[in-house]
């Protein structure tokens, strides 16, 4: 799939949507939506219909999921899927607040492949590709600008965002508990009540980070992507309600305040079992995939695309726990990866339908391992892939591999 095409798309039917929504502000229709206190415009609505329909004509195989209809287009077990929020920040556009904004995101599966945040009033948009870094654009005459996050401040001069899910009632312990750990361990909490313009700040380095609990799915995947691509990090809770996204410093010591991972190491360690001594895990990249981001899991260990793949629809199986290789898991953590090669290989089956595979780790240095935490390869193959594939591992060692 042309990604690049499928950005370009994105960014004009935000664009389109932002100036709609400025153009109707003054005339916009305003309804309550559900039983809560949300609110929604005519404008949420058509936005929302216009880019469904652009995305239907262009690609008709795709699933939608957007905030107003649900889901839409194609199957929802469809291959690639759209997430939109036509009109990010109705409240403020209600009461004449210019801060709302457009949010677009492609995914294959769970992982987000391109991201795009327009800011309506301002005509700014920010927008990635997976592996292509964050850009932001203003204006179809001029040249995007690439955006690359620094490492951050001390917490008590950072100001951080922090956005909640429209579930999330007054009398959430834990929604209160966090934002009253923020409010005292930060220099100041921004509450927008839009994530799109919270993004925006961020990826520009005037936040050191935002905080997202139990948010909606269409505001925070495109912008972690967004974050990610200008060298952002990202811890996220076990349950993934809790997500802290920002500079690597900021989102190093809000992980400490919040206790963001603290939980997951803390059940691992309570294991009747004895594990194997644990390294710091902020010292292993796996440790800060976000769990959106896994295409099958256990409570021991979970899978994901690698980064790199080597071919189409390369996985890698990962200890929970970060050990050092292979030999260094526990027969339950074996166990429970050998069980993913197996759910992997069936969903690789179904979506790439291989001719073979290469399953195996690389254990030490000397066996060519670069991230010394443990993982498991799965390495679909296809027919003619390589001209003679004749030895497979073997030819892990140059030159050996024929006999």
């Amino acid at each position: 799939m042309d990604l690049r095409s499928a950005a370009e798309l994105a960014i004009t039917l935000a664009r389109e949507a932002g100036d709609f929504a400025v153009a109707e502000h003054d005339t916009a229709r305003i309804e309550a939506k559900g039983t809560g206190a949300d609110l929604v415009t005519h404008v949420d609505r058509e936005a929302e219909a216009r880019i469904v329909q652009a995305l239907r004509e262009r690609y008709p195989e795709h699933a939608i999921l957007g905030e107003e209809e649900g889901e839409q287009g194609a199957a929802a077990g469809a291959r690639h899927r759209w997430l939109i929020d036509p009109l990010d920040g109705t409240h403020n556009y209600v009461l004449g607040l210019d801060v709302y904004g457009v949010c677009i995101t492609l995914c294959e599966g769970d992982r987000p492949l391109v991201a795009v945040v327009h800011d309506s009033p301002r005509r700014r948009t920010f927008w990635a590709i997976a592996g292509a870094g964050a850009w932001l654009s203003q204006g179809e005459d001029k040249e995007p600008r690439r955006l690359v996050l620094g490492t951050g401040v001390p917490l008590d001069r950072t100001t951080v965002a922090f956005t909640q899910g429209y579930e999330v009632g007054h009398d959430d312990e834990r929604r209160n508990d966090l934002f009253t750990s923020l409010e005292r361990g930060t220099k100041r909490v921004l509450r927008s009540w839009a994530p799109s313009s919270d993004w925006g700040l961020l990826v520009t380095g005037q936040l050191g980070a935002m905080v997202a609990y139990r948010n909606e799915i269409w505001d925070l995947v495109g912008g972690t992507l967004l974050a990610e691509e200008a060298g952002g990090a990202v811890r996220t809770d076990p349950a993934g309600e809790l997500i802290v996204v920002g500079r690597p410093q900021t989102v190093e010591e809000l992980d400490a305040l919040l206790g963001v991972t603290r939980a997951a190491t803390e059940a691992r360690l309570s294991e009747d079992a004895p594990l194997p001594e644990q390294k710091d895990v902020a010292s292993s990249p796996f440790t800060r995939i976000p769990r959106r981001e896994r295409i099958a899991e256990s409570s021991l260990a979970f899978a994901v695309h690698d980064a790199h793949p080597v071919s189409p629809g390369h996985a890698l199986i990962i200890p929970v726990r970060q050990i050092p290789t292979w030999f260094d898991a526990s027969p339950e953590e074996m166990r429970e990866a050998l069980e993913l090669v197996d759910v992997v290989k069936a969903r690789l089956d179904a979506e790439h339908a291989p001719d073979g595979y290469n399953v195996g780790f690389n254990a030490g240095a000397s066996a060519g391992q670069t991230v010394f935490h443990a993982h498991l390869h799965v390495i679909p193959r296809y027919s003619g892939d390589v001209d003679d594939p004749t030895g497979g591992v073997r030819h892990a060692v140059i030159g050996k591999g024929f006999y």
